[in-house]
């Protein structure tokens, strides 16, 4: 459930940040990532050499690189430096009661390893390069970056993370915890396990390097660096005469680098030359946390006891849950579903909201709550159900939703579970349209007499931006 540090070692969060801990959410995707150029300006103590060894971690990688091409040493020397498994860090999203982050195996290594050797004989012998590598490589982004920092910094963290526990008093596990095949001593526990904390002052929102979207497009964290790639590589897509429209995928981009390795040279120029920033997690100018915050105020402001209808149906208890919840999107909660800027944000906060509500309205009754990270449902049990209630949180705004819906209704006729499903889809800002053409869908699949599962749309259309974001009146 969505539980921050703070809450399952129950401290105070001030105390977290003046420790310099990030006080993320147990077991859920955070936006967060490290970045290896906040090695650089951490003032953990544990981390004052940290970039270094970072960066000497991958000068022995191009040692072994330049030995194989001279024929001195094996490929798979190169490759197995390369491997890196996954590692369990409180609040980055895989921590707790999961196996970890996405890591990288011995495909990407060699995937990987082949990209550099073929940069090094273009002259190309940085370790920067691995910093730059999900610009170019597939299947590599800045979570894997962020991935191998971790690893690479394990002991460090650590060291950090014992340290912590020491000062504020936290429980401590009681064995030693194995991680990456490593044992290791003091870490604060949760869960009957041993967790590591993560320096705030090494996360970013946005890597200095590069973002990889969904859409699997690549940008940059400042003008600059966009500026001169749209300049050196745009004139390559004839179908796309700006940056916006230009689908620049990686395999297209590594491409262009072994052809024109100079291209390269001069992004590591770039790129060196600039300077990361941490995410302000005092202010938190993108509003990450703000979800967590809105949905306890509003579940502690309209509370709903569901332990006074454990008895009722499922259906029954469904429609109590969303008439509920609408009434709070309704009547103000709608704002959350957006940023700053008024353009909707990621699905996932909706899904978190319901779920952080839920799990407020559960307490003391005899209702287990569940949330399928996979599929992103919530599911609902109790010894009364017959099977368990879950619900599906979607807004209108999420990219190809219509044919989303399809499937879904596809597969529902095959699937008992999915038939038991409510979806609640949220009507965003531009999105009446994609109601009324979900509607044209369900008015044709009744005529070929196809089963749909149940469907609660909320109006959560909002007006104004930042602070003055509120709902549409109706």
């Amino acid at each position: 459930m969505p539980k921050k540090i703070s809450d399952i070692f129950q401290i105070n969060p001030q105390i977290l940040i003046d420790h310099n801990v990030f006080n993320g959410v147990i077991n859920i995707d955070s936006p967060f990532y490290v970045d290896p150029r906040l090695l650089e300006k951490t003032t953990v103590p544990e981390l004052q050499q940290s970039y270094k060894k970072f960066t000497n971690h991958f000068d022995d990688v191009l040692k072994s690189v330049l030995n194989f091409i001279e024929g001195r040493e094996n490929f798979e020397t190169i490759t197995n430096k390369l491997i890196f498994s996954e590692i369990p860090v409180a609040g980055l999203g895989y921590s707790i009661n999961h196996a970890g982050g996405k890591g990288i195996g011995s495909q990407l290594s060699n995937n990987l390893s082949k990209t550099v050797v073929e940069l090094a004989k273009l002259g190309i012998i940085d370790p920067i390069i691995f910093e730059l590598s999900g610009l170019f490589e597939k299947n590599i982004g800045a979570d894997r970056i962020s991935d191998m920092t971790i690893h690479i910094l394990l002991s460090e963290l650590a060291q950090f993370s014992s340290r912590v526990a020491e000062s504020l008093k936290l429980p401590k596990a009681a064995k030693p915890t194995l991680i990456a095949g490593k044992y290791f001593y003091g870490l604060p526990c949760y869960s009957s396990q041993g967790i590591l904390l993560v320096p705030q002052d090494i996360l970013t929102a946005l890597p200095l390097a590069y973002s990889w979207t969904s859409a699997d497009v690549i940008t940059t964290h400042n003008q600059e660096l966009r500026g001169y790639i749209n300049t050196k590589i745009k004139k390559s897509w004839k179908a796309s005469p700006t940056w916006k429209d230009v689908a620049l995928k990686k395999k297209d981009l590594r491409k262009h680098i072994l052809e024109q390795p100079e291209l390269m040279k001069n992004l590591i120029d770039k790129y060196k030359g600039k300077s990361a920033i941490a995410y302000n997690f005092k202010s938190d100018p993108d509003e990450v946390f703000r979800w967590h915050e809105s949905a306890r105020e509003y579940a502690n402001k309209y509370p709903l006891n569901l332990k006074d209808f454990e008895s009722e149906s499922n259906e029954k208890i469904v429609e109590i849950i969303c008439e509920h919840f609408s009434k709070l999107v309704k009547g103000g909660l709608c704002v959350e579903f957006y940023k700053k800027s008024g353009e909707p944000n990621n699905e996932k906060v909706g899904q978190l909201i319901l779920l952080e509500l839920l799990e407020n309205y559960i307490q003391r009754s005899s209702f287990k709550l569940t949330f399928d990270l996979k599929n992103d449902t919530i599911n609902l049990s109790n010894q009364n159900f017959f099977g368990e209630i879950s619900i599906i949180l979607k807004y209108t705004s999420t990219r190809n939703i219509v044919k989303e819906y399809e499937e879904m209704l596809g597969k529902n006729q095959s699937s008992f579970k999915l038939s038991n499903s409510t979806l609640i889809l949220i009507m965003l800002n531009r999105g009446k349209s994609i109601i009324d053409e979900i509607n044209a869908l369900d008015r044709k699949h009744r005529q070929e007499n196809i089963k749909f599962f149940k469907r609660v749309d909320i109006d959560g259309r909002i007006q104004g931006t930042g602070g003055n974001k509120r709902p549409l009146i109706r």
